[in-house]
C-alpha cells in the first residue's frame, strides 16, 4: 500500500518557513517530493495537511497540492517508486540525500549538502537534473562569485552537485546520454594559494611577549596545533586527557582523527608537554618560565647566569646579536635544551598526576565535558546535530580569534586561521628537509594512492626524529612565549 501525505519540511524546529512536499510512503519507506512552495508555518494546518483558509491563496495551492498527489500515483502505477525522480527535481533528489544524512546522523557531512541546497535554490527556485548542463554551470558559478564566494568554496559545492548527479544516474533515477561532468572540470579554475606562516614567522610568533592572557591562551592553542604535527582544529578541540598514552620516554598521543575515522599517534614532545601543562595549571606554568631562576653557566664554565628561563633566552640572544658570538649560541643553548627537557619530565609527571581526575575532559578547556561525556571518539562515532554545532561554533570563535595574532607573526597580511597551522607546519617539515612521506604520516594521511605503500613503512621513531629536527630549527625562540 502507498500512502500520499502532505507536509511542510522545515529545515529546522526553529525556522518559520517550510517547503510544501508529498510524503510518499511504501513498505515503510518514505521518500518527499517537493511542490517548490514557500510556506509560513502559520498558515500550514498540521492536523488536515493542507493550507489554512486564511492564507489569501489556499484555494490555489491545495489545488496545487492534489494536483501532484494526482500526478505521483499516476507515475507510480506505471513505475517503481525508486524511479520517481525520473526527468524530475535535482533539488528534491538532494533533499532527499540530505535528510538520509541526518538520518544516518553524519551531521557535519549533511552540511556542505545543506549549504548547497541553499544556494542552488536561491539562484533557481527548482533546477530539474535535465537543467544540469554545461551551461547551467557556468552560470551558476558566476552568480556564486557575485556573492563573494571563493573559487575553492565553489569547487566544494560543485564536487557535491558532481557526486549526487552521477549517483542519481547510477541508481537510474534519471536518465540521459549527456553526462555535463564529462566535459567540465571542476579543476579548471585557479585554485587559491596555501597561506602558512614559514619559519620566520613562526619565530616572530613565539618570541613575542604577549602580557593579555587571553591572547596568550589563543597563541598556545596555535602552537599546540605546530607542536601536535599539524593536528586539525577538530582534533585540537576533541583529544582528551584520556588520549596520552604514558609511557616514559616514548609518551605518545593515540586518537582517532574526528574528519577521516582513521588512527593517528604523535609524539609528547617537550614542547607539546608544555602546551598540554598550561591548561593543567596556569599559575605554576607562568611560575616555572616567567618566575622561577635558574642558573645556566656560560660557555667557558667559570661564570654563571641566574634568572628567569624567559630571560635566559633574551640573554643568549643579546650575546649573539651584541658578539656575534655562534659558538656562545650554539653552546648556550645546549644547556638550555637540557633545563627545558628538564622542566618537561615535571610536567609530565604532574600531568600524569592531574589526568588521574581528568581522564575525560577535553585538554583544551572549550566544549563542555557534559554535552560529550557519552561520546567515545571513534572510527563509527555519529555525534547529534547540538554535538556538531558546538565543535562548529567554538572553530569559528577560535579562527576569530586567530585574526588577533596576525600583526605578531611578522606578516600582519596573512588570514591567520586555524588551518593554516596545518600549512605553517608542513611548510617547516620541507624547509628543514623532511620528506614528503614522513610529511604525510605526521598529518596523519590515510588516502595517498601513490605514496600509502611508501608512508606505511616509515616508523615512528623516523617520524619523531623529522619532528625533533622541525621544532629544532625555531631554536631558542621555540621556549620563549
Amino acid at each position: 500500500m502507498i500512502t500520499y501525505n502532505p507536509t511542510l519540511k522545515k529545515r529546522s524546529k526553529n525556522e518559520k518557513y517550510g517547503i510544501i512536499n508529498i510524503r510518499v510512503t511504501k513498505n515503510r519507506k518514505h521518500t518527499y517530493h517537493t511542490l517548490s512552495i514557500r510556506l509560513n508555518e502559520s498558515d500550514w494546518n498540521k492536523n488536515r495537511n493542507e493550507v489554512r483558509k486564511s492564507h489569501p491563496d489556499h484555494i490555489l495551492l491545495n489545488s496545487k497540492i492534489d494536483d501532484k498527489i494526482s500526478d505521483l500515483k499516476k507515475l507510480l502505477s506505471q513505475s517503481d517508486i525508486s524511479h520517481t525522480y525520473k526527468e524530475g527535481s535535482f533539488l528534491e533528489y538532494l533533499d532527499n540525500h540530505i535528510n538520509d544524512l541526518v538520518s544516518a546522523k553524519k551531521i557535519g557531512n549533511s552540511k556542505k549538502y545543506i549549504t548547497t541546497y541553499k544556494h542552488l535554490r536561491s539562484y533557481q527556485d527548482e533546477v530539474l537534473f535535465s537543467d544540469i548542463t554545461i551551461k547551467f554551470l557556468n552560470k551558476f558559478k558566476n552568480f556564486l562569485r557575485t556573492k563573494s564566494i571563493g573559487d575553492n568554496t565553489i569547487h566544494n559545492y560543485f564536487k557535491c552537485i558532481q557526486k549526487l548527479f552521477r549517483q542519481a544516474l547510477n541508481e537510474k533515477v534519471y536518465v540521459t546520454l549527456d553526462d555535463p561532468f564529462k566535459n567540465y572540470s571542476l579543476a579548471n579554475d585557479k585554485k587559491i594559494e596555501k597561506e602558512y606562516l614559514n619559519t620566520y614567522n613562526l619565530r616572530c610568533l613565539v618570541d613575542e611577549d604577549i602580557n593579555d592572557p587571553k591572547l596568550y591562551e589563543i597563541r598556545n592553542r596555535f602552537l599546540f596545533q605546530i607542536y601536535g604535527q599539524g593536528l586539525r582544529v577538530s582534533d585540537l578541540l576533541t583529544l582528551r586527557y584520556s588520549n596520552i598514552n604514558f609511557v616514559r620516554v616514548l609518551s605518545r598521543i593515540d586518537f582517532i582523527q574526528y574528519k577521516t575515522r582513521t588512527p593517528n599517534s604523535i609524539q609528547l614532545s617537550p614542547e607539546l608537554t608544555r602546551c598540554i601543562f598550561y591548561y593543567v595549571d596556569r599559575k605554576r606554568y607562568m611560575e616555572m618560565y616567567y618566575k622561577d631562576k635558574y642558573e645556566v653557566k656560560s660557555i667557558t664554565d667559570d661564570e654563571a647566569v641566574t634568572d628567569t628561563y624567559q630571560n635566559l633566552i633574551r640573554y643568549a640572544q643579546n650575546k649573539v646579536d651584541q658578539d656575534l658570538d655562534v659558538s656562545f649560541y650554539d653552546t648556550f643553548t645546549g644547556k638550555i635544551t637540557l633545563l627545558k627537557k628538564k622542566l618537561a619530565r615535571i610536567q609530565y609527571e604532574l600531568i600524569l598526576k592531574y589526568s588521574i581526575d581528568h581522564n575525560n575532559d577535553f585538554i583544551i578547556p572549550v566544549l563542555p565535558n557534559d554535552l560529550f561525556k557519552d561520546v567515545e571518539f571513534h572510527k563509527n562515532t555519529r555525534l547529534n546535530r547540538k554535538q556538531v554545532n558546538k565543535i562548529s561554533s567554538m572553530t569559528a570563535v577560535y579562527n576569530k580569534q586567530l585574526k588577533k595574532l596576525a600583526p605578531i607573526t611578522g606578516n600582519p597580511n596573512i588570514r591567520l586561521s586555524s588551518h593554516i597551522a596545518r600549512h605553517s607546519y608542513s611548510n617547516l617539515m620541507l624547509e628543514t628537509g623532511a620528506d614528503i612521506y614522513t610529511i604525510s604520516k605526521s598529518l596523519g594521511h590515510s588516502n595517498l594512492s601513490v605514496t600509502e605503500s611508501y608512508v606505511s613503512s616509515f616508523s615512528k621513531e623516523k617520524i619523531d626524529a623529522d619532528n625533533s629536527e622541525a621544532f629544532r630549527s625555531l631554536g631558542m625562540l621555540s621556549n620563549s612565549e
